[in-house]
């Protein structure tokens, strides 16, 4: 799907709703999963805990530092920040 840019390189008002509703099914998925992982963690015995906590915790670093990226930069590094954020979430839900 390519992008509508205007004359200044910026995007369009559908492009900013499509990435907005987009994000907001990204967030849903994430919100669910991370639900369901911490239904399973309240059932596991407390030193089953540590290995997936520190991965978790890795992740949620990552995904920071990503955000950070994808809010403060221009719209090419945006577009590589949110293909990572978009591979690391797969991988959270596949491998998670």
């Amino acid at each position: 799907m390519e992008y509508v840019r205007l004359a200044d390189g910026s995007q369009t008002v559908a492009t900013a709703v499509v990435s907005v509703i987009l994000g907001g099914i990204i967030l849903f998925a994430i919100v669910a999963k991370v639900a369901e992982n911490l239904s399973a963690l309240a059932r596991a015995k407390p030193s089953d805990l540590g290995f997936p906590l520190m991965i978790a915790s890795v992740m949620f670093l990552v995904l920071w530092l990503l955000l950070a990226v994808f809010m403060t930069s221009g719209t090419q590094a945006a577009a590589v920040a949110g293909g990572i954020v978009g591979v690391l979430f797969l991988g959270m839900l596949l491998f998670g």
